[in-house]
């Protein structure tokens, strides 16, 4: 199994929308990542193909929860006092001091929340639509716990979706079309982010 694949990356940002094509989940506020599982090994990259698995040591035991080897694509975040807190997971991707290391992931735990499926077993699952690798995805989880699950969705109704993320104060959502295809390293329009909490970029002098 090569660790070297590129992410498929959201394409358009628009409002809250309802469409019977689409399904809808919640946007979580942390490192996008790719979980490598390869009997029973773990192995965790970034968007640019940076490992991480040994800054978040709690992530090695994933592959006891899977029932093959496989390639998760997903989010890696943090609680703080109920909320995701992106600054968290954020300073623990750069720390390199092993102690500090092992005290975060006691003290600050990390989620990884996986979305897609790449590959199952021996199989490239990519060329299938988003709808045939979610179903992938519930049948290759043995097994959910506070560290590890899968995105739940809802389908058509993006609005209703986008209402309860804002009275949660979330950051939003993201819209996917049913039949789209998963492809590496592109950025789509059959995948859509609907923000929340906006952010801005400003200079200070």
């Amino acid at each position: 199994m090569k660790h070297d694949l590129s992410v498929m990356l959201i394409g358009q940002e628009k409002e809250a929308f309802d469409d019977e094509d689409w399904i809808f989940e919640l946007k979580m506020d942390g490192i996008r990542v790719l979980a490598y599982i390869e009997d029973h090994q773990v192995d965790l990259r970034n968007k640019r193909n940076l490992k991480l698995i040994q800054r978040f040591p709690e992530m090695k035991d994933l592959g006891k929860y899977v029932r093959k080897d496989c390639i998760l694509d997903g989010e890696l975040y943090c609680y703080d006092q109920g909320q995701i807190d992106f600054s968290k997971i954020q300073r623990r991707a750069l720390l390199r001091d092993p102690f500090k290391i092992r005290m975060q992931s006691h003290q600050t735990p990390a989620v990884f929340t996986a979305f897609d499926i790449l590959y199952y077993g021996s199989d490239y699952v990519m060329d299938r639509p988003l709808m045939e690798r979610k179903k992938i995805l519930e049948k290759c989880i043995r097994q959910e716990t506070a560290h590890f699950s899968r995105s739940r969705y809802i389908f058509e109704e993006g609005c209703f979706l986008y209402e309860k993320t804002k009275e949660k104060e979330l950051e939003g959502i993201v819209a996917k079309k049913k039949d789209s295809l998963y492809k590496p390293g592109e950025r789509t329009k059959q995948w859509i982010k609907i923000k929340y909490l906006k952010d801005d970029d400003f200079a200070v002098v």
